[in-house]
């Protein structure tokens, strides 16, 4: 209906909602450059007034690789996932243990209970290298 058009509408059957919205205005104190619009940094800008976060999950997710990509939309893991993929598929453990590890290896052991299942995820250098199911 445009501006105009839905300040003065003549609609009066029940539920009709008149066109309108929000608009966001950003002023910047000086030029903008090609990297403020990049989408991580605008992201970042944006999030100071709104959840960012299932934006940045879907950017996060279309950036896997397809087998990756797979187990985030079955919500499974599997080996050489990052913490990052596997928090994608499974979300935050219930619980994280740090295990004991050798000059320049960190281990660290991810618990969670999905389904009934007990999964249990050993991470190496940040990545998932063993997988139990109970």
């Amino acid at each position: 209906m445009g501006r105009r058009g839905s300040k003065h509408a003549q609609e009066t059957t029940p539920g009709f909602q008149r066109a309108g919205g929000s608009r966001i205005n950003f002023r910047f104190g000086r030029d903008i450059t090609d990297a403020d619009l990049q989408p991580n940094a605008f992201l970042d800008f944006l999030g100071r007034l709104l959840d960012v976060s299932p934006i940045r999950e879907e950017a996060a997710n279309r950036d896997l690789p397809p087998e990756v990509r797979r187990a985030v939309e079955t919500k499974t893991v599997a080996e050489g996932m990052t913490y990052q993929m596997v928090l994608l598929s499974f979300g935050e453990p219930e619980q994280k243990k740090i295990n004991d590890s050798q000059p320049g290896t960190f281990s660290e052991t991810w618990y969670y209970m999905k389904d009934g299942t007990r999964w249990v995820l050993e991470f190496t250098n940040g990545k998932v290298t063993k997988i139990e199911k109970y």
